[in-house]
């Protein structure tokens, strides 16, 4: 009906955080003036439905870097030192991991009984894979080249997670082992999206390739001369408009290993990749003005 249902004000400063889930909306911000790393946090929990409170509010000890829901509605939130877990019904701790050597950023992702946090370790950027039920740290994952710089997205199927960053993709296992990452050639790799079915994971990359050379790329080869830039402007060989190439690789989930690569495009728009999908065994890609259909990508 697009009537309102409910509406509540964040007691703190500044409400940084948002998490929503079919259990519990919860809230996160600084419970002070400033934006000072001492400054500490607030987190309410609330019933999706109602907006009410289902716990009292929660005080952290230092600033919330994230926040997120796990299994037995286990609330989970992460400090710059640590990651804690705990239980709304009652409303007190289950855990408390520190993060040793390592300062927890924003970005993270829990689902299952599972949650995998970036975090910088002497400027590096790792992963850390975290056991929601016991609280207890899985692995640290160092070794992901710069995917853990730029990371866009991670999915759980059966168990294993899928990363995927600007950089590629790799696939945890349950233990916190990676147990494959692509082996695409290109550099940069510049991944927009990975889709996932049931044999394969298909990775779609893109490089801008103009169609014919730029005015200004060419006249600055050939010393920025301006008396060729007229010449230059009614070559077709050197003027045009941009072109936009993608690589489609089709990965087996289970093995790593590459089962199909192709390229598409040219392509004067780019894909809008939040439609991308899987249908009937059809990967469906679309741009503004077309929908490109792939059969047997999955």
């Amino acid at each position: 009906t697009g009537q309102v249902l409910w509406r509540r004000l964040f007691p703190g400063q500044a409400l940084t955080h948002l998490h929503m889930g079919d259990e519990a909306v919860v809230l996160a911000g600084s419970a002070t003036a400033g934006d000072r790393e001492e400054d500490r946090s607030i987190i309410m929990v609330l019933d999706p439905l109602t907006g009410e409170p289902v716990c009292p509010t929660i005080g952290a000890p230092d600033r919330v870097m994230w926040v997120g829901l796990g299994g037995g509605r286990l609330l989970l939130y992460a400090t710059l030192t640590q990651v804690i877990g705990y239980h709304v019904v009652d409303a007190k701790d289950a855990w408390r991991l520190p993060v040793r050597g390592a300062a927890v950023t924003g970005i993270g992702w829990a689902e299952h009984e599972l949650a995998v946090l970036r975090a910088v370790h002497n400027g590096s950027a790792q992963l850390i894979v975290i056991d929601t039920a016991a609280g207890r740290l899985l692995r640290t994952v160092s070794d992901t080249g710069d995917m853990a710089d730029s990371l866009l997205d991670l999915r759980t199927i059966e168990g294993a997670w899928h990363v995927m960053s600007r950089e590629g993709a790799l696939a945890i296992d349950p233990e916190g082992r990676i147990f494959w990452r692509d082996a695409i050639d290109e550099r940069p790799k510049n991944v927009q999206v990975q889709l996932i079915g049931e044999q394969y994971v298909a990775v779609l990359s893109v490089s801008e390739r103009a169609a014919r050379r730029r005015h200004a790329d060419l006249a600055e080869r050939l010393g920025a001369n301006p008396a060729l830039l007229p010449l230059l402007r009614d070559d077709p060989n050197f003027a045009g408009p941009r072109a936009w190439h993608y690589r489609l690789h089709l990965i087996d989930r289970q093995s790593g290993v590459a089962s199909h690569e192709r390229t598409i495009g040219p392509m004067a728009d780019l894909f809008n990749t939040t439609h991308a999908t899987f249908v009937n065994n059809r990967l469906i890609l679309s741009t503004t003005g077309s929908v490109v259909v792939i059969p047997g990508a999955e």
